[in-house]
């Protein structure tokens, strides 16, 4: 079947500009099945003839219908990793894939305003430890990326939280805040009794 200008458009990018643990299926079932068989963790950019551009997971019945064509009526763009397919439609197409309604929840799709894209350049030294990462755990680069972020996140604001106590308590000390005299006298009572105790 003849390629439509948008299988051009994808076909002359990924020649110019390849994209790294992305594959692409035309006309080619046997490839296709292969490979959503073996990364059922996977994501698929279903590139269809008009020009529609849909995210689905790899075990997704609307790209797995092999009873029809699955890569002769629309092309699959494939990765473990949904970043970079949805790097690759910002920078072929210029705008972000629909997100399959089957796939997804409201919250996990993008442009809802829940979810942002951040585009983070990586010292070449870190995105090789990122990736080697990655590739042991068997999971996407994103997502450990993600949890390594969040993390330190949670980490900065328990940081923060414990330099706010300290400074109000520095700062409080040895005023009426610091001392209540009810408290300082029933501890001073506690005390008095526990020695007078044998």
């Amino acid at each position: 079947m003849k390629p439509s200008p948008i299988f051009k458009t994808l076909n002359r990018f990924l020649k110019r500009h390849p994209v790294e643990d992305v594959e692409r299926f035309w006309e080619d079932e046997a490839g296709y099945r292969d490979w959503v068989t073996n990364k059922p963790d996977g994501y698929v950019i279903n590139v269809v003839r008009d020009g529609k551009l849909v995210l689905h997971k790899a075990t997704c019945g609307t790209v797995t219908d092999f009873s029809q064509q699955m890569t002769v009526f629309g092309v699959k763009v494939c990765s473990k990793d949904r970043a970079n397919l949805e790097s690759l439609c910002r920078a072929a197409f210029k705008r972000e894939p629909e997100s399959c309604g089957r796939c997804f929840s409201e919250d996990d799709r993008p442009g809802n305003g829940r979810t942002k894209n951040f585009h983070l350049p990586l010292p070449a030294q870190v995105y090789s430890l990122l990736r080697d990462e990655a590739s042991r755990a068997n999971r996407p680069a994103t997502v450990l990326a993600r949890q390594a972020i969040e993390d330190w996140l949670r980490q900065r604001r328990k940081a923060a939280t414990h330099d706010a106590i300290a400074a109000y308590v520095a700062e409080m000390a040895g005023t009426g805040a610091d001392l209540d005299p009810a408290f300082e006298a029933a501890s001073l009572e506690y005390l008095a009794e526990s020695e007078r105790r044998p």
